[in-house]
């Protein structure tokens, strides 16, 4: 995802995750500096700094902020829990494009293990309608575009392609269980924590550039990714 910025909560415990992160093999994108973030619990501020970023109408602000604290868990509201040996919480982060809201949930946690899951809801803010994934895309079972995919996993990850399942990699394509993310290059996709190696901690990514990709979108997924 393009520039995101995060704050930190509960000091030295979310210190400790990020550098466990790294040192197990986390396969995530890294944020970038200008997507905003939210990372103090019980601070909302960040739900109307994405609608800032998509509307300068105080009534049509009020509603956003309506239907996104109805979709989001918790409100959209960070949180953050600890009790003896394990910890639990959830952060927000946002991408504008255009009338489309690109919002990012993380989960995370630990109790003798840490976890991490991402949540990707797209928001047609005009309409005020949740953006399913399957949307985006003309024909997700297409050879082609499952050859692309394949295509920048070895790109992209080619020195840890031997560890990484990639019949599974196409299983979760077709009903688009593989979070999206934008990106100003093209189409960001994420698998799982854990969905197609056994072998690492964290997310694996791959960006799609918008050349190669854009006549396997919609109409809708062309004018959100373009």
């Amino acid at each position: 995802m393009k520039n995101c910025k995060r704050l930190r909560i509960a000091g030295f415990l979310l210190i400790f995750v990020l550098v466990f992160s790294a040192c197990t093999g986390n396969r995530r994108t890294q944020p970038t500096d200008t997507t905003q973030s939210a990372l103090i619990n019980g601070d909302d501020q960040w739900l109307y700094s994405a609608v800032d970023a998509v509307t300068n109408n105080p009534a049509e602000k009020e509603a956003l902020i309506a239907f996104l604290r109805d979709i989001l868990p918790h409100d959209g509201i960070p949180w953050f829990d600890e009790a003896d040996f394990e910890y639990h919480g959830a952060d927000f982060a946002y991408e504008a494009a255009g009338n489309y809201l690109f919002i990012y949930m993380e989960e995370y946690g630990g109790s003798g293990s840490s976890y991490q899951h991402f949540i990707t809801f797209l928001v047609d803010t005009a309409s005020r309608r949740l953006i399913h994934p399957t949307e985006l895309f003309v024909n997700l079972s297409d050879p082609e575009f499952q050859g692309l995919i394949l295509e920048y996993f070895h790109i992209l990850h080619g020195e840890d392609i031997d560890s990484i399942n990639l019949d599974l990699v196409l299983a979760y394509v077709p009903e688009m269980t593989v979070e999206i993310f934008y990106d100003n290059t093209g189409v960001g996709m994420r698998w799982g924590e854990g969905f197609i190696s056994a072998n690492y901690f964290g997310h694996w990514d791959i960006v799609l550039p918008y050349s190669r990709v854009q006549n396997f979108l919609t109409e809708l997924g062309r004018d959100i990714f373009r």
